[in-house]
């Protein structure tokens, strides 16, 4: 089982990079050897998210949540349901598409067009949902964990902002390496990546300036009662959208030719 779990791990983070390739491509048009590079620099992020062990699902969202965004983008809705299907039984923050559509779609599409599309993709959720809800009827845990004292407690101390931790157990390495990463809400990271992100701003895709402030509002909000301040891999389709944003920036810094708002 443990051999299952790393191949599909290992997997998942191939998946990744090809969906954000391709959604990269649908975005922004690039060189194609812009396409083929820009992914492998989102390497580089994942260590900061790695500082708890990653799940089976955690990859494998990357790469639905960065496909799904790319075949809504490029209108390829056949593709983007079945997709859309296997994102919602990986895990059930798929429910940030829906919402991105239906403010990145706004008076952007025909509107009857866009109701149906709309009640399609609640009517999915749902059912699949209901679903796994009965599927797993019998099985012990609870839905969620209040942690909402505990991160405001660590919010409170100015160290939190600028923490450290060695990389722990990973792909590469079951014990992991004795190289200090920011973790957390690490200012030293989330300072320069915000300034990425938001260069620009104006001349990025609207779908993903559309989707940035409901991927952190909603994950962050989520995360802050239920998940634990270092753990941000709970902010994983945040990272998504924002790395497809950092990609602009990238281009201009670059001077690569690409598709501008």
């Amino acid at each position: 089982m443990i051999v299952i779990g790393m191949a599909w791990k290992y997997l998942s983070l191939v998946c990744f990079l090809f969906a954000l390739r391709y959604a990269i491509k649908v975005f922004y048009d690039p060189l194609v050897v812009a396409a083929d590079f820009l992914p492998l620099a989102s390497l580089l992020f994942l260590p900061v998210f790695g500082n708890f062990t990653n799940l089976c699902y955690d990859y494998a969202l990357l790469a639905f949540f960065a496909l799904c965004l790319g075949l809504m983008a490029a209108r390829r809705w056949t593709a983007y349901y079945t997709v859309y299907v296997l994102s919602i039984l990986n895990k059930e923050t798929a429910i940030l598409l829906p919402l991105i559509f239906a403010v990145g779609y706004w008076k952007r599409m025909e509107r009857r067009r866009y109701s149906t599309h709309l009640a399609l993709q609640g009517g999915l959720y749902v059912f699949v949902m209901a679903f796994l809800v009965w599927l797993l009827r019998n099985r012990p845990g609870g839905l969620v964990e209040l942690h909402l004292s505990y991160n405001l407690r660590t919010l409170a101390d100015v160290r939190t902002f600028f923490e450290f931790e060695r990389i722990g157990s990973c792909l590469l390495s079951s014990a992991g390496f004795s190289i200090p990463i920011p973790v957390g809400p690490n200012l030293l990271v989330w300072g320069p990546a915000s300034a990425m992100t938001l260069l620009g701003w104006r001349r990025k895709p609207h779908l993903l300036r559309a989707a940035l402030p409901i991927c952190f509002v909603l994950l962050g909000g989520f995360a802050l009662f239920f998940g634990l301040t270092k753990e941000i891999r709970a902010l994983y389709e945040a990272f998504v959208v924002a790395f497809l944003l950092m990609v602009g920036t990238f281009a201009r810094i670059w001077d690569v030719p690409v598709r501008e708002e």
